[in-house]
């Protein structure tokens, strides 16, 4: 009866623990891995659009959706300014590395009281016990790139077909995680304050045309989310005496589970760093006047050449620009981090 009722003990310790060999984010929010780089993905996505639409809105080309978004880039009549800052904006790069680490820990301890009555009053007591400690870990890093022009492309639509998280306080990496302020910011940064550049009186819009090859202008931001959970459980057996010899006075099987998961996505975003001649005449010239661009990627071969006003060499991308960023941050704040490593 004692032997059945410790297994019974036994059985409710390791229903308590959990089993995963391998932790990943899913085994505690059912969410994958890819779908988290998608809602993150989508989340960027989504502010670029609202972005560049209220660009052209403001610029009296009245933009609802993506699909007048295109129309009105692949317009020939689009300004020329307006075609070519809508054109450099489209080389901005953008990368997120992500840094998963979860780690699961289940601990049982087996303990118990053995008892000898003695001819006069007391005990002769012995309270042997044993242990069992369980403790998995798994850091999954991995770097992901885009540029404003692919993202918002046509072959994305489908990609961001479903509703938008919310923000998530439990696990933060599964939701929303602010990616679309830091997109907004990061455009008003470089088209409002005073980062360098030419101003356009009819337009209002100072646009950074002064960036270097060696120093682009770039942001990073470096999130983190900790969530920690625990449980445990001392379920405890006490038996009767029952004559003077050697016997079981209690038994207690101490189950204690945790799981601690680390997550940290590091977003950086990049402008391009472009060559270009200044045009002999024409509206782009207002623009271009004394320009350094990134170049384009080859994925940025389907811009239709009116959005390309003047003509960009390619020397180097948005992506790149963004990646070194995320490096540099990571060097700086994260040396046990791995690098971002550029294809």
């Amino acid at each position: 009866m004692c032997i059945a009722r410790i297994c019974e003990l036994l059985l409710l310790g390791l229903a308590l623990c959990a089993c995963s060999v391998h932790p990943l984010p899913q085994d505690v929010t059912g969410v994958k891995t890819t779908t988290i780089v998608r809602q993150n993905r989508c989340e960027a996505r989504a502010a670029i659009i609202e972005a560049q639409s209220q660009y052209l809105t403001k610029n009296k080309y009245p933009v609802h959706n993506v699909e007048e978004l295109r129309r009105a880039k692949a317009d020939k009549h689009l300004d020329p300014v307006v075609a070519h800052n809508l054109a450099y904006f489209d080389t901005t790069g953008i990368v997120y590395s992500y840094s998963l680490d979860g780690t699961e820990t289940n601990g049982l301890t087996l303990s118990g009281d053995i008892i000898e009555p003695l001819t006069h009053p007391g005990l002769v007591t012995i309270s042997p016990s044993a242990g069992n400690m369980l403790i998995r870990d798994n850091i999954r890093t991995f770097t992901i790139s885009d540029n404003f022009a692919t993202l918002i492309g046509p072959k994305n639509d489908d990609y961001c077909d479903f509703p938008q998280p919310r923000v998530n306080l439990e696990y933060p990496v599964v939701g929303r995680i602010g990616i679309d302020e830091m997109v907004r910011t990061f455009i008003e940064l470089v088209t409002k304050d005073d980062l360098a550049g030419e101003q356009d009186a009819s337009k209002g819009l100072k646009l950074n045309v002064s960036v270097s090859s060696d120093a682009p202008i770039a942001m990073v931001d470096s999130i983190s989310f900790t969530t920690t959970i625990s449980a445990g459980a001392t379920p405890k057996i006490m038996f009767s005496q029952v004559g003077r010899g050697w016997q079981l006075m209690d038994a207690s099987l101490a189950s204690s589970n945790s799981r601690v998961d680390k997550h940290q996505v590091f977003v950086g975003l990049a402008l391009a760093t472009l060559e270009t001649q200044p045009p002999a005449h024409g509206a782009g010239a207002v623009a271009a006047k004394g320009a350094k661009f990134t170049p384009f990627t080859a994925s940025l071969g389907s811009l239709t050449p009116a959005l390309i006003s003047p003509p960009l060499a390619v020397q180097g991308s948005g992506e790149a620009n963004a990646m070194t960023a995320v490096n540099q941050q990571i060097v700086r704040y994260q040396l046990a981090r791995p690098l971002a490593v550029a294809p």
